[in-house]
């Protein structure tokens, strides 16, 4: 259950207090027994406890404490609580919980999927995804699988990387289209 990180440490992405590179892994200061963890570009978060706990760069609000200010040791993500699992993106985090997703960061694409595209410094219902089983957060992009093995996604679709069929971000979590359900 304890977590340990090495390499890159400017933000204090390590979680060790610190914010001195390490070239072996560092003890996360802060943090009960965790069940998972998820490292995004400068940021990670893990789940304890049935809650999410993150730390490093926060300039986008990712790591869902309400401010902008960096962590260099575990912080609480003190809104939710029931957390199954946690993602984090480039600048962007989401946690399945209990009754559904909950989101934060930047969300200049839409990728918090409220609708409109703008950041949160603390987690947001992601509306629509009450009955997700499994999220994945990565650059300006959040998918989760939903209902009956379907997939949904928001935020920047600059290459198709949303699979709806058109270019365009989407604010609004939409179905992939197309998909072979197994």
């Amino acid at each position: 259950g304890a977590v340990d990180c090495w390499g890159y440490n400017y933000y204090g992405n390590l979680g060790d207090g610190s914010t001195t590179n390490s070239n072996v892994p560092e003890h996360v200061s802060g943090l009960p027994t965790a069940s998972s963890v998820s490292s995004g570009d400068s940021d990670t978060c893990a789940v304890a406890s049935g809650h999410a706990y993150c730390w490093g760069e926060n300039y986008d609000g990712q790591l869902g404490d309400g401010n902008d200010n960096s962590a260099t040791t575990a912080q609480a993500v003190e809104s939710i609580s029931g957390v199954k699992e946690v993602v984090t993106g480039s600048e962007s985090s989401c946690a399945l919980v209990s009754g559904g997703v909950a989101c934060w960061g930047n969300g200049e694409y839409g990728q918090l999927g409220g609708g409109v595209s703008r950041s949160s410094a603390g987690p947001e219902t992601y509306p629509g995804l009450t009955k997700a089983t499994q999220i994945f957060v990565g650059g300006d992009t959040t998918c989760a699988i939903v209902s009956k093995g379907a997939v949904d996604c928001s935020g920047s679709n600059e290459y198709a990387q949303l699979g709806l069929g058109y270019l365009g971000y989407s604010t609004s979590p939409s179905k992939v289209v197309n998909l072979k359900l197994a």
